[in-house]
């Protein structure tokens, strides 16, 4: 079985996902809808959108939650990130030893 790799051509022999390509251009509308389908890399990509305030208010607790969600998915970029924001306390009262458990 051949699994197929949706991909979008930036630069010649550069690629990005959908998801990417949309936080790229801050296309939030399509982010979210994709986020609340369940995409996890979706989900993060809002996390930081809400945590940097790009293309949407900055909001530090909705970006917590979005990560989180991504994290428990087992999207790794998001685990990392939802770590940090814990050790930091980022979102969310810190918590260093949770943090510790989600970076690996």
């Amino acid at each position: 079985m051949i699994a197929l790799v949706s991909c979008i051509e930036v630069h010649p022999g550069e690629c990005r996902s959908p998801a990417q390509a949309a936080y790229e251009r801050g296309d939030f509308g399509w982010l979210s809808k994709r986020a609340d389908s369940g995409s996890a890399e979706a989900e993060w990509l809002v996390s930081m959108m809400y945590f940097n305030g790009y293309a949407v208010g900055r909001s530090k607790d909705v970006a917590f939650v979005y990560c989180k969600m991504a994290a428990e998915a087992g999207f790794p970029k998001a685990e990392n990130t939802l770590g940090t924001m814990l050790i930091r306390g980022q979102g969310a009262d810190a918590d260093v030893a949770a943090g510790l458990r989600w970076i690996r």
